[in-house]
């Protein structure tokens, strides 16, 4: 329900001091996603299980909205200023990320997926497309 969504949201702003920074942007009609403090850029979305996340969310040109499905998350990305959301992938799985905001001519095409992942495997994917990790 919302509720849940809403207290893990919190919970996970709470953490959010060691929280995995993501920097997602949204253009027609492709995501992309910048971990700064890995190093890496990356078309889909991966992330280790059980890490507080805060994405940090823009377009480069018209709104998008960023949504992917399975974290429980949705925020829209405008051009004019960054939005961000926090969450906490808590299950190992697919990640569906779409745009949740008409865009343009291939709006239903703007999405990609990812992966939850165990830290382990998040390391190794990090360190297999150059770089560090955390």
């Amino acid at each position: 329900g919302v509720t849940e969504m809403n207290s893990e949201a919190l919970a996970a702003e709470r953490n959010a001091t060691n929280a995995l920074v993501v920097e997602v942007t949204g253009q027609q009609w492709v995501w992309t996603f910048n971990y700064p403090s890995l190093g890496i850029q990356s078309d889909v979305l991966n992330l280790p299980v059980g890490k507080p996340v805060k994405f940090v969310v823009k377009s480069v040109d018209v709104n998008h909205s960023f949504w992917p499905v399975q974290l429980g998350v949705k925020v829209d990305a405008n051009h004019s200023a960054p939005t961000h959301v926090y969450t906490t992938p808590n299950k190992l799985g697919t990640i569906d990320v779409k745009c949740a905001e008409l865009c343009g001519l291939h709006h239903a095409y703007m999405e990609t997926d990812g992966k939850v992942m165990t830290v382990e495997d998040f390391n190794a994917w990090v360190t297999a497309n150059g770089g560090h990790s955390a």
